[in-house]
């Protein structure tokens, strides 16, 4: 059975219960963003290793480039408009039309089960 704390002693439980609370969810927040930091610091490498795998095979087997005045066979040129084209948009392309809304149904609609 529980027994009934004096006022004092009421007070000091819940501080320590508070005291208890804070440094559990203090060292979890430290720790996640500890994880983090971590994690993105291995990503960081692993892609700064592969940029330089790159860069090394880019060096020793050089891509030719296409001369800018030809296209390339089965390639359309795009249009050339006197509009400014705006980052993330795709010049001569309209944004697609919203799929039509289904129609309800008056009918319940047909099972392949054999029901009853």
């Amino acid at each position: 059975m529980a027994q009934r704390l004096n006022p004092a002693a009421r007070d000091a439980a819940a501080s320590r219960v508070t005291f208890i609370t804070t440094g559990v969810v203090s060292l979890g927040l430290a720790g996640t963003i500890g994880l983090g930091y971590g994690i993105a610091d291995m990503v960081k490498a692993e892609k700064a290793v592969k940029a330089q795998q790159a860069g090394q095979v880019r060096d020793t087997a050089p891509v030719p480039e296409p001369e800018p005045d030809t296209i390339p066979q089965g390639q359309v040129p795009p249009k050339q408009t006197g509009r400014q084209s705006y980052p993330g948009t795709t010049p001569g392309r309209q944004t697609p039309k919203p799929a039509p809304k289904p129609k309800p149904t008056t009918k319940p609609p047909a099972t392949s089960s054999g029901g009853s």
